[in-house]
């Protein structure tokens, strides 16, 4: 939140989702969601870009280049994000 300057409840939700990211299991990720990636889609949407476009940039791109893979993690972060 310090170096995001994003607010508490977003923050949290962007948190939840990288532990469901990391605990996934089955998806071909060669890592889980860095505090780093964290901290630019937090950054991101502080500025006012949409959650959507933030993640995608920030977390689901630099995940993987794989499109079913890329897809899972839209959808996991729809179940967060509602």
């Amino acid at each position: 939140m310090r170096e995001s300057g994003l607010d508490e409840g977003r923050a949290t939700a962007l948190v939840r989702l990288a532990g469901r990211i990391r605990a996934l299991s089955g998806l071909d990720l060669e890592e889980g969601v860095s505090t780093r990636l964290l901290i630019y889609a937090a950054t991101m949407i502080a500025g006012g870009m949409a959650v959507e476009r933030a993640l995608e940039a920030a977390i689901i791109a630099p995940l993987s280049d794989d499109p079913d893979t890329q897809q899972a993690l839209r959808d996991l972060a729809a179940v967060i994000y509602g």
